[in-house]
């Protein structure tokens, strides 16, 4: 599956992609809820993003899998990590999984996210997830951290 930046013209694949990623991880019990305002408020940070306007990274695999990671505005502290991007999310639809697409994926925003001046992305981790999507997001290469007030381990 071919991966690419996501240009302004992709905005109706890339809201159906995350539209079903927001929807999912609501299922799951996350507590983003996938409504209007959510989505007039990720599209805005995904413009954002394909126009320059703010640094980060949005891939599309075909109409199978979407990646949104970068900056969540102007830096308005300083922070020890360094540079920050925030990782909105990584979705794979269900019968592209299990072939690395998401890996895939991950690789290719490091790289392009250190080539914009990051140090690390602050990425929760999904609902359902396993330890080895834990471990392979830290073997991307970028720093990954957790703040504890957004992300619950349920059963740890």
């Amino acid at each position: 599956m071919y991966i690419r930046e996501a240009q302004i013209g992709d905005e109706l694949v890339f809201n159906m992609l995350f539209l079903e990623y927001l929807e999912d991880q609501y299922k799951r019990g996350n507590d983003l809820v996938p409504d209007e305002k959510t989505m007039d408020f990720i599209t805005g940070i995904f413009e954002q993003y394909v126009t320059g306007t703010l640094d980060g990274i949005v891939l599309l695999a075909d109409e199978e899998a979407v990646l949104m990671w970068g900056e969540a505005g102007p830096p308005v502290v300083t922070n020890r990590h360094g540079r920050v991007a925030q990782g909105w999310g990584t979705y794979v639809r269900a019968g592209s999984r299990g072939v690395g697409l998401s890996s895939r994926l991950r690789t290719t925003a490091k790289l392009r996210l250190k080539e914009m001046g990051f140090d690390a992305v602050l990425a929760a981790v999904l609902k359902d997830s396993s330890e080895a999507a834990v471990i392979s997001i830290v073997n991307a290469g970028l720093h990954l951290y957790a703040h504890t007030g957004v992300i619950s381990l349920r059963a740890v």
